[in-house]
């Protein structure tokens, strides 16, 4: 006589597989998360680069001729520290300067912005 519903393999292998596409959708959701966080901290940096450059470009940075500096500015509460490097050029009168932005003094360059400048 054969009876109705599911042997007790039958159940395990059904929840093991169950189990494994729970997993998977976790571990999914972890890196997504991840990766936004980064990405919110990579767009502030662009925005931070973007800011001291332009800061730098119409004159309201008086250290310009002091060689390379550093510092830290916070945004939403988060702190960017951030780099910037200047030297001349084979023209003259005229500096590359570039802006570095990390979160870390010395961790991963999230956003990096180079232009010239005609120093008369």
């Amino acid at each position: 006589m054969k009876q109705g519903g599911f042997s007790l393999i039958e159940s395990l292998v059904a929840i093991a597989i169950l189990a494994m596409g729970a997993v998977s959708v976790l571990v999914l959701m972890a890196e997504q998360s991840r990766t936004q966080i980064f990405m919110e901290q990579k767009f502030a940096s662009d925005i931070i680069a973007g800011n001291l450059m332009v800061e730098e470009l119409i004159g309201e940075r008086r250290d310009f001729l002091q060689g390379n500096s550093k510092g830290r500015v916070e945004r939403g509460g988060v702190v960017y520290y951030w780099q910037r490097q200047t030297s001349p050029t084979d023209l003259p009168n005229i500096y590359e300067i570039t802006y570095e932005v990390r979160r870390q003094p010395q961790g991963q360059i999230l956003a990096s912005v180079t232009r010239l400048r005609r120093i008369p």
